[in-house]
């Protein structure tokens, strides 16, 4: 049988269920080891909060809250039935009937009330293809 690694906590448990003693060479005693890993754990606990922080700065840098109104025109983005994003497209206009929360929306389409969260919406914005003027001067 070939000889495996003992690490730290192998000889821990060791002398807390088997009643082994502390090999003379190891370093530290099991308080000190103790202290170590809580030494350990609060850089790791730091290291992840900044970590994090620069992940979500990072992400909120170009993004938008997106609030609709009651009666506000919008757009839906309709997912297509194949895996493919590519082919989904946006659908309406629709008319916000009911906001349930910040984020959350009820919005009719064709006679049809469907919940919808903000991120599927987007405002409709109407196209004018021509502009007729009136002479002032008849």
């Amino acid at each position: 049988m070939g000889f495996l690694p003992r690490g730290p906590l192998t000889i821990l448990r060791e002398s807390w269920c088997e009643g082994r003693e502390f090999p003379v060479n190891l370093g530290n005693n099991a308080t000190g080891y103790l202290r170590e890993l809580e030494i350990a754990q609060s850089y790791a606990t730091s290291h992840t909060e900044r970590e994090q922080n620069r992940y979500v700065s990072h992400y909120n840098l170009r993004s938008k809250d997106k609030h609709f109104d009651v009666g506000e025109q919008v757009l839906i983005f309709s997912p297509d039935s194949t895996s493919s994003r590519m082919f989904s497209k946006w659908t309406g206009p629709a008319t916000v009937v009911e906001v349930r929360s910040p984020y959350s929306y009820i919005v009719e389409l064709d006679g049809v009330r469907k919940h919808f969260h903000a991120n599927k919406l987007r405002k409709f914005h109407v196209r004018i293809d021509s502009v007729k003027s009136t002479s002032l001067t008849d």
